[in-house]
């Protein structure tokens, strides 16, 4: 393995205070910054629990606390992945660092001791040192050169009190953030798991001043100082890749080896065919099921990396099995380069009663395409909703053997209980057992939810439950399977006066011959042509025959539904269209 050599492109040029560029730190007394430089390691197996911890502390804390990452130890080598550096023993060292995770804050001594072991005080340690004034500020802009890697660091210190050293030290410190490789005990950090792959970030790659920074001389009050590196960014630090459109630049004061006064991160900018944006998308989900009608919600986090003006808006592609659907977020204030924002979508016309996979890809950014190509994000995507023609329905659970971990209720847009049930009996044996309840709605939109304690739902090894919504006249409406996890969610509305004219409206159909041995006929009528798709269902929920979609004429239309490949017992026939949906239970016997 090839030797990282400490210092590659390091800084060739230094630009006395007041020349290179207007001034753009604050002269305001403002109060300390945190560096949190965390010693880590991939085959550690708490680290990412610290690492957790960093991340939650940052986020609280956003432009006020800064992470380190500095792979070092036993923990860090041999590993399939070499993220050490040649800084970290010494830093390691000075700190008295023996057990990882480990860290260390502001490099401060707590009741003497800079390494701060116990994870569970990083929080509490840094809030108070946020809470101290500082005697300096720190501003720092970068320029990279997309073709040769340059990069031009700028950094300004301003003094708006004195320092009691003569001397303090100026660090800038090269990281590199989404660097997939292995990490013993993911699992404890899952919003940085990719997969089978973890997602390292904040990792030291190089010191562009050196182990212990440039000195500085003038640190008395109304003192300025400005200073400008030439640096050129390596291809790769102990043969892994360092990716331009993943690195961040931190620089930060201290007053010698340790107490750090204060820091900032660089802002970035790219020249020579360089991206106008430079950002990451994660943490895509679907938002609570919370709406009477045929919508959703998802949530990503953005994290503005770089921008030639700030990101007012995002262009966004949301595919589904059933289609792809464009949508235009606009942030209001814009996005800052350097910030990070977790946000919610607008509500999007989604299928309902199905659960399917929906990948989000980023289309553009104010209206530009000029930024890296980045993979685009999945998760699992459901809307169950029904709206019911008549107060009162049949509620069926079928429980699993295990009966005691099952509770459900449903509860109004207001808030009020006007149903529950469970926790239910254990079954002696494996199987499933009806539970059967009247329910009598309110008027508008409520939530109905189940849930189960162990988090496996009811449909697994113990027996396959399911849910099963009913008319009074015992019709059924909606077939939930009790594959849910912890809990499942459906929407239901009675008598709610729609404002959203694609809400989701009940057919009424016939099906004949009922029960059926060969083939069964479903009679339905639509006011205009269309699609739909038919379904045949089993007793827990499951598609057991698709028919795909079909062409639907305007009118009265039949369709022949094939049984003779299904076994004898009890099915639900579900169609679909756009804005309508009808259900009808469906017997085989032959």
């Amino acid at each position: 393995m090839k030797n990282f050599i400490a210092g590659i492109g390091l800084f060739c040029a230094l630009t006395a205070s007041g020349t290179a560029q207007e001034r753009f730190v604050d002269e305001t007394p403002q109060n300390r910054k945190v560096v949190l430089e965390e010693f880590t390691g991939v085959n550690c197996g708490n680290c990412p629990d610290g690492h957790r911890r960093a991340n939650a502390l940052r986020d609280a804390h956003p432009g006020e606390v800064f992470l380190i990452n500095i792979h070092q130890g036993s923990y860090a080598y041999p590993a399939e992945i070499d993220l050490r550096t040649n800084y970290g023993d010494a830093l390691a060292s000075q700190a008295g660092i023996n057990s990882y995770p480990n860290a260390t804050i502001n490099r401060h001594s707590f009741n003497g001791s800079i390494a701060v072991a116990d994870r569970t005080a990083w929080t509490s340690l840094s809030e108070g040192l946020l809470s101290t004034e500082a005697y300096a500020n720190i501003a720092a802009k970068a320029t990279v050169d997309w073709q040769t890697r340059e990069m031009q660091v700028t950094v300004q210190v301003y003094y708006t009190g004195n320092s009691p050293a003569s001397t303090n030290y100026l660090n800038v410190a090269l990281l590199q953030d989404y660097i997939y490789g292995p990490q013993a005990g993911m699992n404890a950090n899952m919003e940085q798991v990719d997969g089978n792959q973890y997602v390292h970030m904040h990792a030291l790659r190089d010191l562009i001043t050196g182990q212990w920074g440039e000195e500085i001389t003038t640190t008395t009050q109304g003192s300025f100082v400005e200073k400008t590196y030439t640096y050129t960014i390596p291809e790769a630090v102990r043969e892994v890749p360092v990716e331009m459109g993943n690195i961040s630049v931190v620089a930060f004061l201290a007053e010698g080896r340790t107490e750090i006064i204060t820091a900032c991160e660089a802002n970035l900018s790219f020249t020579n065919g360089g991206p106008d944006y430079i950002l990451h998308l994660s943490n895509f989900a679907q938002e609570a099921h919370n709406t009477c009608d045929s919508r959703i919600r998802f949530s990503a986090k953005a994290e503005i990396r770089a921008a030639v003006e700030p990101v007012s808006s995002m262009d966004f592609i949301l595919n589904t099995p059933d289609g792809q659907r464009e949508y235009t977020h606009t942030f209001e204030p814009a996005l800052e380069a350097g910030s990070t924002v977790t946000f919610t979508s607008e509500p999007i016309e989604f299928p309902i009663n199905q659960e399917m996979e929906a990948s989000l890809s980023l289309a553009a950014v104010n209206g530009s395409d000029n930024f890296p190509e980045m993979d685009s994000l999945t998760a699992d995507f459901s809307k169950y909703y029904m709206n019911i023609p008549s107060q009162e329905m049949i509620l069926t659970v079928a429980q699993d053997q295990y009966g005691e971990e099952i509770t459900w209720n449903v509860v109004t847009d207001e808030g009020d209980t006007i149903g529950q049930g469970g926790p239910y009996a254990n079954l002696q044996n494996m199987g499933t057992r009806n539970r059967i309840d009247t329910l009598t709605l309110a008027e508008g939109c409520q939530t109905f939810t189940i849930y189960d304690a162990t988090g496996d739902g009811i449909h697994n090894t113990q027996g396959d439950g399911h849910i099963d919504f009913s008319d009074i006249e015992g019709n059924t409406l909606l077939t939930r399977d009790g594959d849910y996890g912890d809990s499942a969610v459906v929407m239901i509305s009675y008598n709610l006066p729609f404002a959203n004219e694609n809400a989701m409206v009940q057919i009424k159909a016939q099906l004949y011959p009922n029960p059926a041995s060969e083939n069964a006929n479903l009679r339905f009528e639509t006011e205009a042509a269309c699609q739909a798709d038919i379904k045949i269902l089993n007793q827990a929920g499951q598609c057991v025959l698709d028919l795909g979609k079909q062409d639907i004429p305007a009118g009265i239309h039949t369709v022949s539904i094939p049984v003779n490949s299904l076994g004898n017992g009890i099915y639900i026939i579900h169609v679909q269209g756009q804005g309508f949906q009808g259900i009808q239970k469906l017997i085989v016997n032959r």
